[in-house]
């Protein structure tokens, strides 16, 4: 099995030299700049209360093996409390479930085996009180990667499908799922019968057919450009009879495409390619915002060059119409203040028709932004982490979650000499 482009781009998040992440290659040192961005507001902290009032964000701080550690993916709310994968830690070090309390309480509530999954790198959703998933790895029959639920009520875990060896199924889930009338929608990044170019799929969960899955669609292309994407990292949003999504690679500049699915049909329509405008993103890996009939999106590279970025590109965030017309909202410029993010790994969120995101490097420190930007493009970074003693979040790659006014979220790593194993923190809004 191939190596998942994701993890690849969450070494390159974590400033490893040389690291190659699909057609682009080349590391993605801390950043400096200067000079000033069309449409940007001068970065601070003013947007943002810190949770325990001392002027750091961190509600609970990752300890490794046997606890979590990496947690890459977005938490999800059940009744007060968050939960959350870790890529790495548990008791066997191969990744878990934690729960953790808005007051930092954390417990980790399942432990991977192998035999059970590998690696989670998404998030977790809610569907009625009980939690779905998905690992991209494991031993044995899991070794394609599965679909998993827990249940907090009862403290049950299960593996619920689990992806095959055969040209006919995806394989390597690394996406967060999406619940559509009694079944989870997602994506594989390899497998499927048109060159192992990654799937859409379709798993119910409830009635008779329940663990029966079925692929919605093969995806065609190339990592070096093909007509259609390949390799899709982020999950599908599901709007009127269509699913929308993001593919990391492929299309016609071998940068990723922006597409269709018809759920009646199963055409897919192309919407954007990647790589085709001046100054467009590069590289999707997030999950697509609906919001007011229009799809927002980031790309993790692309968009203004120069700089700390090389020519990767510090990534943008997107606004497209669902017939595809398409326009960069806002490209990250470390050439345009000694404070903005780079290389957005997460999607966006709305709060009341502002949108909130994470950006897993900045310029110059490379801890990554929490920020928040507008439809019409105006972006304004809320905080810079990693400043403060020891230790404060670093690098966060997943999205946020608004619970109460109080935005969550999860990063890589804490900003102690070993990098630490990651962090739960919370920002008031």
């Amino acid at each position: 099995m191939n190596s998942h482009l994701k993890l690849v781009a969450l070494g390159c998040a974590l400033g490893i030299a040389g690291c190659t992440q699909g057609s682009l290659s080349g590391s993605v040192p801390a950043t400096s700049a200067m000079g000033a961005a069309p449409g940007r507001i001068a970065a601070s902290r003013l947007g943002v209360r810190p949770l325990n009032g001392s002027g750091d964000p961190l509600l609970y701080d990752f300890q490794g093996d046997p606890d979590g550690s990496t947690p890459y993916g977005a938490l999800a709310d059940v009744g007060g409390v968050l939960y959350g994968t870790t890529y790495q830690g548990g008791t066997n070090n191969l990744g878990s479930i934690f729960s953790v309390t808005t007051g930092g309480s954390e417990l980790v509530v399942h432990s991977f085996s192998g035999g059970d999954g590998e690696y989670p790198l998404a998030g977790l959703i809610n569907v009625n009180g009980t939690l779905y998933g998905a690992a991209p790895e494991g031993t044995g029959s899991a070794g394609y990667g599965d679909v998993f639920s827990y249940d907090p009520a009862s403290n049950t875990f299960q593996v619920i499908y689990r992806f095959q060896d055969a040209p006919t199924d995806g394989q390597v889930p690394v996406c967060d799922l999406t619940y559509v009338n009694g079944a989870l929608y997602g994506t594989t990044e390899e497998g499927g019968n048109a060159g192992g170019w990654g799937t859409v799929f379709k798993l119910i969960i409830s009635g008779s057919k329940s663990g029966q899955e079925s692929i919605v669609y093969n995806f065609q292309g190339t990592i070096d450009g093909g007509p259609d994407g390949a390799r899709p990292e982020a999950g599908v949003l599901y709007h009127d009879g269509l699913l929308y999504g993001t593919t990391y690679a492929g299309g016609a500049k071998g940068e990723g495409t922006l597409f269709s699915i018809s759920l009646a049909t199963g055409k897919e329509t192309i919407l954007h390619t990647f790589g085709s405008k001046k100054k467009d993103g590069d590289a999707p890996q997030a999950d697509l915002l609906f919001y007011k009939n229009k799809l927002y999106g980031t790309a993790s590279t692309g968009g203004i060059v120069g700089g700390d970025c090389g020519g990767l590109g510090c990534g943008t965030v997107f606004q497209s119409t669902l017939a595809g017309t398409y326009k960069t909202l806002y490209p990250f410029d470390p050439n345009a203040s000694r404070a903005d993010g780079l290389r957005p790994l997460a999607g966006l969120i709305d709060v009341d028709g502002t949108f909130y995101g994470t950006t897993a490097d900045s310029a110059p420190e490379g801890y990554g932004t929490v920020f928040s930007v507008t439809p019409a493009g105006t972006e304004h970074v809320l905080v810079t982490v990693g400043f403060g003693p020891p230790p404060w979040p670093k690098s966060p790659a997943g999205a946020l979650i608004d619970v109460g006014g109080v935005l969550y979220g999860t990063s890589l790593q804490t900003t102690t000499p070993s990098g630490g194993d990651g962090t739960v923190y919370a920002l008031p809004i």
